[in-house]
């Protein structure tokens, strides 16, 4: 098998995760350009609008149940994201190892489901924001990696694919 490289690195740096502008909590309306900062969550709790949450799963699986929407504003914004998620492809510690669950509140939807959101990747962000009992996704695997990949995962899979052929 031959050595692969990478003209780039795709782990992304939780700087570039998590965005701090300086906004505050954006006041209603998500008018403000950032998130509000949160202690890290390792059980089940409530979120407040325009806030970033940090999540440890190494333990357990969390849920994070969304404002209700009395407390809303269109265009308020709640982050998540993984604070303790591994590199390492093969042996999963954070949302890869127990998933980040996002519940939609009494008469919401998220992405037009009223059921639990999961996610199950490491080093996943996701925003969501609120418009009309609905909320909508960005982040996640549909606009950025789950994984770094290094050469010697490469290698492994091209070596799999490989012994299925012979």
């Amino acid at each position: 098998m031959g050595n692969f490289s990478f003209p780039f690195n795709l782990t992304m740096e939780l700087s570039k995760l998590y965005p701090s502008s300086g906004g505050g909590n954006g006041g209603g309306g998500g008018t403000g350009s950032g998130f509000q900062p949160k202690d890290i969550q390792n059980t089940d709790f409530l979120c407040e609008a325009n806030s970033a949450y940090p999540i440890d799963t190494s333990s357990n699986s969390v849920i994070g149940t969304l404002p209700p929407t009395v407390f809303l504003n269109n265009g308020d914004r709640v982050q998540f994201f993984d604070g303790i998620g591994s590199s390492d492809f093969f042996n999963p510690t954070g949302f890869g190892n127990n998933s980040l669950f996002i519940a939609p509140n009494t008469g919401q939807t998220i992405l037009g489901y009223d059921d639990l959101f999961e996610i199950h990747h490491d080093n996943e962000t996701i925003t969501l924001t609120y418009y009309a009992g609905r909320w909508s996704v960005s982040g996640g695997v549909r606009s950025q990696p789950a994984y770094t990949y290094t050469p010697q995962h490469i290698e492994y899979v091209l070596s799999k694919i490989m012994e299925l052929q012979n």
